[in-house]
């Protein structure tokens, strides 16, 4: 069977650091000794079967008809086909109470219990050196949440989170096998053994290959992705590494390609891998990192736009999918919808431009059905570098179709250096430092800003202390769409959407 699972957003990965938020919860959890491990009950839905057992929050369940609960995973799969549940219960995490509840759900039916944690043990965390590895670029001084190097497969389940598959021991794959945790989000780079293990910085990474047919195997599928580094991984690599994940579709859903995303200097990052990497590997300091430049992305959309072709005639997907910022970096035209296949890598930054663009065309054709003009407050938008270009032809279309009286403002990532023009990096900081141009009484801001509860930017920035700097309202919308209701709808005080 494959659990079925509550799904929450994933945020926006293709602006490389925004969603799930991790460790903090997992240190209250486990910070003290002779507690229970399983899971700690965040809410129990009223009149639900464990409400009815007398299920509450901060109670510990530990296992269900005698299977010990690893994770929200189990949970769900040992509930999933049993209409009686013999719910083993550590009240308020009481060792001294535990108990069993009889808990009785129609088969299929979640019985009505979150947790505060989907993972009820520490994440797994990353055991490579990737030498552009995001997490080395970060400044000292963000929260400490932010610094878990994870890799763990049951997040990539469970969110998407992309994952390397180097830390699986036996009993992982046993797991992923015998309770069909697909699809998975593996992070592939090349397929190619030895460049692989150079960008992972880890001499022992195994073979892909092998490890994607043990997954073919078992019924896996995939969503994979490649970090492309300019004079490393594309061209030929790149290729190779296309056709090898094409050849597994449909078990390989889909190949996204993004590029490589640098924050400090190179000499800041390239300090080398640790030392029991280097005895192999070629030195991080050796290695070619940069940005791509604009003609080499163009050959990165080329080369993706002749792969498309040939998976079109073959499997009738497109399969393989360039990341928006290699369009944008080069100028070339956004592929069409269609060509996204339904957007499977949406939240990776690929076909966002599109989207973008496709509802604003739906928002002009319900504009010019409008008879009655509307009045709105002066506002101010705001965007990281990479989208200011399309989305000031956008919103100059908006202005003269609605007349509204709105200004875009760009802002340059102060935070992690010029290098960084996604939105989704932007900070409080940024969006502070830049309050003298927003002429606007409304600021209305990229929603990829935000984490995955709406709460707080990167920085730690919330929208009520944006506000209070800034002296405005401030809102967050992801489409024009969105721009138009917040400045046209009088009584809107504040909109935080997510995708």
């Amino acid at each position: 069977m494959t659990v079925n699972t509550r799904l929450q957003p994933i945020g926006a990965p293709g602006d490389l650091l925004a969603g799930v938020d991790f460790g903090e919860g997992q240190a209250r959890q486990h910070g003290h000794k002779g507690k229970p491990r399983g899971g700690i009950v965040d809410t129990v839905d009223a009149g639900s079967p464990c409400d009815l057992a007398g299920i509450q929050p901060h109670d510990v369940l530990l296992s269900i008809n005698g299977q010990k609960l690893r994770d929200v995973i189990d949970f769900q799969f040992f509930s999933a086909d049993e209409e009686v549940l013999h719910i083993e219960v550590a009240p308020q995490g009481d060792p001294a109470r535990i108990h069993t509840v009889t808990v009785s759900c129609e088969p299929g039916n979640i019985p009505g219990v979150s947790f505060t944690e989907p993972t009820f043990s520490p994440i797994r965390e990353c055991n490579n050196h990737c030498p552009f590895c995001f997490i080395d670029q970060l400044p000292g001084s963000m929260r400490n949440s932010l610094y878990i190097r994870d890799d763990d497969y049951r997040y990539s389940f469970l969110f998407g989170n992309f994952v390397t598959l180097t830390n699986l021991n036996e009993r992982d794959w046993q797991r992923i096998g015998e309770q069909r945790l697909s699809p998975l989000y593996v992070s592939v780079h090349a397929t190619d053994l030895d460049m692989r293990r150079t960008l992972l910085g880890n001499d022992r990474a195994p073979d892909i290959m092998r490890q994607f047919e043990r997954l073919v195997g078992m019924g896996i599928r995939v969503h994979t992705q490649v970090v492309t580094c300019p004079g490393m991984n594309d061209g030929a690599v790149l290729e190779r590494t296309v056709m090898d994940l094409a050849a597994h579709f449909p078990h390989v859903l889909s190949i996204g390609v993004v590029p490589v995303g640098l924050t400090r200097t190179p000499q800041e990052i390239l300090s080398g891998p640790e030392p029991s990497c280097s005895r192999i590997l070629p030195s991080a300091a050796d290695l070619p990192m940069r940005t791509f430049q604009p003609e080499e992305a163009r050959a990165v959309v080329k080369a993706t736009r002749g792969w498309q072709r040939e998976c079109r005639y073959r499997y009738d997907h497109s399969v393989v999918y360039a990341s928006d910022e290699f369009y944008l970096l080069c100028h070339e035209p956004i592929p069409s919808a269609a060509s996204y296949d339904g957007y499977p890598q949406f939240e990776n930054g690929i076909g966002m431009v599109r989207d973008l663009m496709d509802d604003w065309k739906r928002l002009r054709r319900r504009l010019q059905s409008r008879v009655t003009p509307r009045r709105g407050p002066k506002a101010t938008l705001v965007c990281g570098e990479m989208i200011a270009d399309t989305l000031h032809d956008l919103t100059g279309d908006w202005v003269a179709e609605t007349g509204a009286n709105v200004d875009l403002v760009t802002v340059p990532n102060r935070f992690f250096g010029s290098r960084v023009r996604v939105s989704g990096l932007l900070t409080g900081g940024d969006i502070i430092a830049h309050a003298h141009r927003y002429t606007g009484d409304l600021v209305i801001l990229p929603s990829v800003m935000l984490d995955k509860t709406g709460s707080r930017l990167l920085d730690g920035v919330t929208p009520d202390e944006l506000e209070q700097r800034l002296g405005k309202r401030v809102s967050f919308a992801a489409y024009l769409s969105e721009v138009d209701r917040i400045v046209f709808e009088e009584s809107f005080r504040r909109n935080v959407v997510r995708n």
